[in-house]
């Protein structure tokens, strides 16, 4: 992405308030949607850990809480600016730091979240929290905090962290 492209992706938004207020509450709701499913499901294990199955409860807190702090190091290390830090444009989403863009701390907790529903067996809610990942990700770009490679780095992160924690181990 570059400025060319990000301005003619972002157009409607800044020529309109109404457009960009909508885009930012979007952030907002989808990211609190994101903490209130990871609560329910928590609150879902819970309940099958009191009918007999503790080991749900302990993946859906051990494999997003261990694979969360390992994005977490990943982008320290990494530390690639923001578009804004690169390029000249005024994010559309309040931020107030730099770097650490990569990857995308919203997408990759959004979808370890959903591919977390797997574990109980409630695909529908899986694939609905999937859905919102992606309109997540996509909102984080065109709010100017992420490039496409940051959210796509989070989503793929999260797949590789559920693949290991939930399927291979």
């Amino acid at each position: 992405m570059n400025e060319a492209q990000y301005k003619a992706w972002t157009m409607r938004f800044r020529k309109d308030r109404h457009a960009r207020n909508l885009l930012r509450n979007a952030n907002d709701l989808l990211t609190l949607v994101g903490y209130i499913s990871y609560f329910v499901l928590l609150v879902v294990c819970l309940v099958h850990g009191f009918l007999g199955d503790w080991s749900q409860l302990l993946k859906v807190v051990l494999v997003p809480g261990i694979s969360l702090g390992l994005v977490n190091v990943a982008r320290n290390l990494i530390n690639e600016p923001r578009p804004y830090e690169t390029m000249k444009i005024q994010p559309l989403i309040g931020r107030d730091s730099n770097g650490k863009s990569m990857p995308s701390r919203h997408a990759f907790s959004m979808f370890i979240i959903a591919f977390s529903w797997f574990v109980p067996g409630y695909p529908v809610v899986a694939v609905i929290l999937i859905v919102v990942g992606a309109v997540l990700a996509v909102i984080r770009v065109l709010g100017g905090v992420h490039y496409p490679r940051d959210v796509v780095a989070g989503a793929l992160a999260a797949l590789a962290c559920a693949l290991i924690g939930y399927v291979l181990i």
